[in-house]
């Protein structure tokens, strides 16, 4: 699951770089860009690695962190020293940790090593982001690439409704269709730090005609349709696809009527319940399913 968010935020690093500026203190009018991608061995050590074109140069070295690591610190130490080697930049290490469960108490931002003989030592520091403490205004009012953020920010439950309104706004009115839908998708993504997967998706209701045109959201629901039938053959029952479609929407929605059992039951084409199959994750309730169907 951690490897899920690691993706998103690479992505949303370059979908738009440029808006993450202001959050890593680099001014507007600075150019900034991703470090050569055929330096495999930058690439293999990190998610994203940039270079900040001021005078003199220095590299960004931006890590998302959505999991827990006892040993952070340590890792930040390998990462900063092995880009200084390879890159031979001054180099300033960010940790962007994306939810307090992912900030373990081992964590210091920093580490002192010393070895048991005067002379050799090393303090290392590191900044650290923790996205949870900051206004959710920063990532509303920023770049729109910021926008997927502001729902993991010091925003509370009650508050949550109207955050996702604002969002949807911007990415509806400021972005392009394909460009909205992968940040709409990114949203989706990264909520599950905070969320259950059903409360995620009822509160990005609204943004589920931008999302339709991500390919990664397409991609999710039909994960979501297969993991459920791999969880039906490792219980080992044979199920048809009546009875997946069922089972599957039982979970999400709750034991359906008779009156739901029967018009479902009544539906021979396998096309059609492969595509309520898929409509499993996109609605939030029996009658929404089935609301382009004829009644029987």
């Amino acid at each position: 699951m951690a490897g899920r968010y690691d993706v998103t935020m690479k992505h949303l690093l370059g979908l738009r770089l440029a808006d993450w500026k202001p959050l890593f203190g680099v001014s507007a009018e600075v150019t900034v860009q991703p470090v050569d991608a055929d330096l495999s061995h930058v690439a293999a050590l990190a998610d994203k690695v940039l270079r900040v074109e001021e005078d003199p140069p220095w590299i960004l070295h931006p890590e998302p962190q959505a999991w827990r690591d006892e040993e952070l610190d340590v890792r930040m130490l390998h990462y900063h020293s092995t880009l200084l080697k390879q890159l031979k930049l001054p180099t300033h290490s960010v940790a962007v940790v994306l939810h307090p469960s992912a900030w373990s108490p081992e964590n210091r931002g920093s580490i002192d090593l010393a070895s048991p003989r005067p002379g050799c030592s090393v303090r290392f520091e590191y900044q650290v982001i923790k996205v949870w403490e900051l206004p959710v205004e920063m990532f509303l009012e920023g770049g729109v690439g910021l926008l997927p953020l502001a729902p993991l920010s010091d925003v509370s439950r009650t508050e949550m409704p109207a955050v996702i309104d604002r969002l949807a706004e911007r990415l509806m009115t400021e972005v392009p269709r394909a460009e909205a839908a992968e940040l709409g998708t990114a949203t989706l993504l990264l909520m599950g730090l905070r969320y259950s997967d059903d409360e995620a998706r009822h509160l990005l209701r609204s943004l589920r005609p931008i999302m339709q045109g991500s390919s990664t959201y397409h991609a999710l629901i039909q994960e979501g349709f297969e993991k459920g039938i791999e969880q039906g053959i490792e219980q080992g029952v044979e199920r048809g696809k009546h009875d997946l479609l069922l089972t599957i929407g039982t979970r999400r929605f709750g034991k359906p009527g008779v009156r739901v059992r029967r018009r479902i039951e009544a539906i021979h084409d396998p096309a059609v319940l492969d595509s309520l199959a898929l409509r499993l994750l996109e609605v939030d309730s029996w009658k929404e399913l089935l609301a382009e169907m004829p009644a029987s």
